[in-house]
């Protein structure tokens, strides 16, 4: 039952409109930077180019010596812009409205009989955080590749007795040089490992919006917007500004370049958030029994 339901509504997560917006929106935003960054490598010499993978997310090298080498500055930084503030939006925009949705509708009345309460909400709670991650994911991938394809795999700024290496290599796990040799053989699993991070944090925030809309559903753009711009965006901001406390959005989006950030941290957060939302949905399957309008 639960596999046959969960088939039927992820092909339908693809046929809603706010999904295509969201996930355009997140290509777009993500990778017209980096393409307009790419002209300003044009007839530019290898021999003063690094290699794809370290111009990738935002702590990506740049050079500012425009006529000789090109710049991917205006891509780092919207990259950065992007995470700390669009992203945990474009997520929650995906896909994490279906609950209000469909209490408004009437739908849910129909379909809890039917399931249970059990299977839809965890079925629901998987899809929501999936199409988070998907908003994330997908235009990380693109981004690498559209590097693979104009900038050299390899290239000679590799050849010398000291490797080069991004400044988030030995800091991404808080234990200094631990990443090098993960970076030096597989570099390009190195920013999927990245990749992957941001866009489990995106499915949170998604899954976050979806939590608190099972007990606020008064407005859809409370639940959409309001809930993970919170939780995800202003309250980070702040505390950013508090010294020795670590954000969620604007550490992991710029790893490394703080010199201070932990991967156990980012860790410790997201376990929190998700066993946080996990309560949320078993208190409501269990506790709270109001799927009316």
């Amino acid at each position: 039952m639960f596999q046959k339901e969960f088939k039927r509504n992820f092909c339908s997560m693809f046929r809603q409109k706010e999904f295509y917006i969201s996930f355009l929106l997140s290509c777009s935003i993500s990778t017209i930077p980096l393409l307009l960054s790419m002209w300003t490598f044009y007839h530019k010499s290898q021999m003063y180019m690094r290699p794809a993978w370290s111009y990738w997310g935002g702590s990506g090298t740049w050079f500012e010596w425009w006529d000789k080498m090109g710049s991917t500055e205006i891509y780092v930084r919207v990259f950065n812009v992007f995470c700390m503030i669009f992203l945990p939006l474009l997520a929650s925009l995906a896909y994490s409205y279906i609950h209000y949705d469909n209490l408004k509708m009437g739908i849910i009345e129909a379909v809890i009989p039917r399931l249970g309460r059990r299977i839809y909400y965890r079925m629901n709670s998987l899809l929501v955080f999936l199409a988070g991650f998907i908003i994330s994911a997908v235009p990380f991938v693109l981004q690498q590749i559209i590097l693979l394809v104009m900038l050299p795999y390899s290239s000679l700024s590799t050849l010398g007795s000291t490797f080069l290496t991004d400044n988030y290599a030995s800091s991404l796990l808080g234990l200094s040089g631990c990443l090098d040799a993960l970076q030096i053989a597989h570099p390009y699993l190195f920013n999927l490992m990245t990749a992957l991070s941001i866009s489990i944090t995106a499915g949170t925030a998604a899954l976050c919006a979806f939590s608190f809309s099972l007990y606020f559903h008064k407005n859809r753009f409370v639940v959409i917007l309001f809930i993970p711009f919170l939780f995800f965006v202003a309250i980070p901001a702040i505390l950013s500004a508090m010294k020795g406390i670590f954000p969620l959005i604007s550490s992991y989006a710029t790893i490394g370049t703080n010199g201070n950030y932990h991967f156990g941290i980012w860790l410790i957060e997201i376990l929190l958030i998700l066993f946080i939302n996990f309560s949320m949905i078993e208190f409501k399957i269990k506790k709270v029994k109001d799927e009316t309008i």
